[in-house]
């Protein structure tokens, strides 16, 4: 079951401090930057019909800071490319502000804070690290922290908050990687069951690591004398990746067994994300088949769906429908694959559900996208009797 939750982060009150000095000739002194941790003076009032976003950057990490900061999503565009550029506020070390209109903040899907490289690219590879966002000296008012992987990573409008010439302060601490920084050389190297070497798997690393973008995969060789397979890649701490027994296919990634709380018993799930560290060579070991698993070379393969007509039904808990709301079905169709926006659903007000009905491909897979933040977990996938035609899943 997919469930699509809110969090709320605690409100983090800040003091301020202010002295003023002068020298011998009464002149007053040039103001240092402003200490990581008070809010700036200088900060004016928006004009009528606008609103300031300003951020703070942990000085932790204000380093991966090359240029500046954007936002993407819902406040904005979705599209990397359209990213809304920061300002660094004067005299401030770590301090970033933005003004838009308030017509423009309408939609309440999810944004996310990115770095800005220093050519003015951006991307969603650069976003702020789950967990790593706050809320500043009341806004929690006007805006929360949506969550829909686990932890808190994407700003939200508070629904009926009055956003004119309003100041909304957030804490951000680290991103998922430096577009400023250099990249590193990682050796990946893995060990898989023996029956996934007699099925001729040709294993590969797909992830958001340079050259990669979670959109080609690179194909590891075997290791005669390390007996193991391996592979060489440029990357950054924080980057991620992931294995799949042949490049492209998402089918085979290997599973680990997980103990299901509620059960009490062990299910197998795709295994996570792999976050780099400092640690350039990197061994993993997937040979214990009691611990681990490849569905494409276990002899376990599920079979899955033929291309077919088919009906989904999503029921969104936690939140009331509203107009403007938005639910779109995002996977791998031949065309538009993964899009969040080019298959939208229908809400149905009788049933209390969001309904699409359409051609699917074989093997599909999807997960609903709603007010632009994905359904947690992992991918839906059909199987292969599309005799009833209907699937219904809960986010």
């Amino acid at each position: 079951m997919k469930k699509l939750f809110v969090a709320f982060m605690a409100l983090a009150t800040i003091g301020m401090v202010s002295c003023k000095k002068e020298d011998a000739n009464n002149n007053p002194p040039t103001p240092p930057p402003t200490p990581v941790d008070e809010i700036p003076t200088n900060i004016s009032t928006p004009d009528a019909g606008k609103m300031t976003f300003v951020v703070c950057v942990d000085k932790t990490y204000n380093e991966q800071i090359c240029n500046t900061i954007g936002m993407i999503g819902g406040f904005c565009s979705y599209e990397a490319a359209s990213a809304a550029v920061f300002e660094k506020v004067a005299e401030t070390e770590n301090w970033y502000s933005y003004t838009m209109d308030v017509t423009d903040a309408t939609t309440f899907g999810n944004s996310k804070l990115t770095v800005v490289a220093e050519d003015g690219s951006t991307a969603y590879d650069y976003e702020g690290t789950g967990g790593e966002y706050a809320l500043m000296e009341g806004t929690d008012a006007y805006l929360k922290l949506g969550d829909d992987y686990g932890t808190a990573n994407c700003i939200q409008l508070v629904e009926g908050a009055d956003l004119n010439q309003k100041i909304l302060y957030v804490r951000i601490g680290k991103f998922k990687a430096n577009p400023c920084a250099a990249y590193i050389t990682y050796t990946i190297n893995a060990k898989f069951p023996e029956i996934c070497e007699e099925s001729n798997i040709l294993p590969a690393v797909i992830g958001n690591f340079k050259g990669s973008g979670w959109g080609t995969a690179f194909d590891m060789t075997w290791n005669e004398a390390g007996a193991c397979w391996t592979v060489e890649i440029e990357g950054q701490a924080n980057n991620e990746f992931k294995f799949q027994a042949h490049a492209g296919s998402w089918d085979g990634q290997p599973q680990e067994s997980v103990l299901n709380d509620e059960t009490g018993e062990y299910e197998w799930k795709d295994f996570a994300n792999i976050v780099l560290t400092d640690e350039t060579a990197v061994t993993f070991d997937f040979s214990d088949p009691e611990k681990y698993r490849w569905p494409e070379c276990n002899g376990e393969k599920v079979e899955y769906n033929e291309a077919g007509e088919v009906t989904i039904t999503v029921t969104v808990t936690n939140r009331e429908y509203q107009d403007g709301d938005v639910c779109v079905l995002a996977g791998n169709f031949e065309e538009n694959a993964w899009s969040t926006d080019a298959y939208p659903m229908t809400y149905d007000a009788q049933n209390g559900v969001w309904t699409w009905t359409g051609m699917v491909p074989a093997d599909f897979k999807f997960k609903a996208v709603y007010n632009g933040s994905w359904a947690s977990g992992d991918d839906v996938k059909l199987l292969k009797d599309l005799s009833n035609a209907t699937v219904s899943f809960t986010i």
